[in-house]
């Protein structure tokens, strides 16, 4: 099996290295940020990259809480989920807020709504969206497969930076979020 390809990311990286691997009208790209400049690092060129249906769109691909899985935040405190995708994105200029709900574990009630909009700059390599949260329940909690809401009446709420129309998929499996582990509050 090849270890890259049009439709995924590299498998010999970690969870953590793919985070800043975007797919690029160059190929697969390390983007790393020294300051305010973007470092590029080309892994595989591949000028037809985004010319492929299968990622023409940006996918969530990663998703994770501010800390190591089951890390204990305070009650009343600001934590966050960060969503990443495999390409660039961009906040549409008329959305509102995203909405991505965080449940109690072990069932499907919702105990906060995250946000995150324009306010808050993406990060990694552009395409991470920090969403934040308010813990004002105790327990354990995790996040579950969902689509990631707009609370405005536009529908459009994150495009590819690519291509700068192409509108990002917002709907993930629990098999992308399972891998954020849990989250504590005392």
């Amino acid at each position: 099996m090849a270890i890259w390809s049009k439709t995924r990311h590299p498998s010999h990286l970690s969870r953590t290295e793919k985070r800043n691997v975007i797919a690029t009208s160059v190929g697969w790209v390390r983007r790393q940020f020294k300051g305010t400049r973007a470092q590029d690092e080309i892994l595989v060129p591949m000028t037809d990259l985004l010319a492929n249906t299968a990622i023409a769109a940006p996918d969530i691909t990663d998703m994770f809480f501010d800390r190591a899985n089951g890390y204990v935040l305070a009650s009343a405190n600001t934590g966050s989920v960060f969503v990443t995708f495999e390409q660039p994105v961009r906040f549409h200029a008329n959305s509102g807020n995203a909405r991505l709900n965080i449940h109690f574990n072990g069932n499907t009630s919702v105990a906060f709504t995250a946000t995150a909009n324009t306010a808050i700059p993406l990060t990694i390599a552009n395409n991470t969206i920090r969403f934040d949260f308010q813990a004002n329940t105790t327990g354990t909690f995790r996040i579950l497969g969902q689509t990631v809401a707009n609370a405005a009446a536009n529908a459009v709420l994150i495009q590819s930076l690519n291509s700068g129309t192409a509108n990002a998929s917002l709907v993930f499996a629990n098999a992308i979020s399972s891998q954020s582990g849990t989250i504590v509050v005392t």
